[in-house]
């Protein structure tokens, strides 16, 4: 799915890349639907990836884990894992009271800890099939992941409690 060209036009004129119009940031919306591009392109711009929407009190990665559970229809599916990833990678983390929360509806720790790519995805790296696992294995003592928490005490250690 390709980027869709009005977040580079309105971040390209000036628009906040924190701002919350309605109560949530752009970041919020993009991860919900899975818009990896979109994503990428905001975190670009080093947003705060922890605040929290004024609605629900979720984060952009609670809201992306929250769209892959029940995806909106406009939603990208295969994006978020790519969106998971890239906002662990940031150093976004997961409220597991938000997420475990009945109001929600679904139990997303229950379909995190079932599904491997989002348990991958959560853990700071791009999920990977056997033979590049091996690969990768093989590199590590190489170079460090391609996704890493950004900031110290950030990220693997926050999320991966499920």
């Amino acid at each position: 799915m390709a980027t869709p060209a009005w977040p580079a036009f309105l971040l390209e004129r000036g628009m906040k890349v924190n701002a919350q119009p309605h109560g949530e940031t752009g970041l919020h919306w993009a991860a919900y639907q899975g818009h990896a591009k979109t994503v990428k392109l905001l975190l670009q711009h080093r947003p705060p990836v922890n605040v929290k929407d004024k609605r629900f009190g979720g984060t952009s990665l609670g809201w992306a884990l929250y769209g892959w559970c029940d995806p909106p229809p406009e939603a990208d599916a295969d994006g978020y894992y790519e969106v998971v990833a890239r906002l662990v990678a940031a150093g976004a983390t997961i409220d597991q009271e938000w997420l475990a929360d009945s109001d929600r509806g679904m139990p997303i720790p229950q379909k995190v800890r079932s599904d491997r790519r989002m348990l991958a995805a959560l853990g700071g790296k791009p999920f990977a099939s056997k033979s590049r696992k091996r690969k990768a294995t093989a590199q590590r003592s190489k170079r460090s992941l391609q996704f890493q928490p950004a900031a110290p005490g950030a990220g693997k250690a926050d999320v991966l409690v499920f």
